[in-house]
């Protein structure tokens, strides 16, 4: 027999045969998410930007190594962080 509850507009439980699901959805507002895509494409759009710039400049290599490690640090740093 199922018996589903939910506990939020977000959040539910299911208890069937004795197994046990927690259900617990990342979001439930269409506003953030599109808001969390435009910020990926905005990422996404300068790390191009940057790794194009590192390799057609030949004059500025320790620059370029600085701002290549600094994006490799500041997505180490998201992933564990988020």
């Amino acid at each position: 027999m199922e018996n589903i509850q939910a506990i939020s507009k977000r959040s539910s439980i299911l208890v069937k045969d004795q197994v046990f699901s927690l259900v617990i959805l990342p979001t439930d507002d269409k506003k953030k998410t599109n808001l969390m895509f435009l910020w990926l494409l905005a990422w996404s759009v300068s790390g191009v930007i940057v790794m194009a710039n590192y390799f057609m400049n030949k004059k500025l290599v320790i620059l370029k190594e600085f701002l290549f490690l600094s994006l490799v640090i500041a997505a180490v740093i998201y992933q564990y962080f988020i």
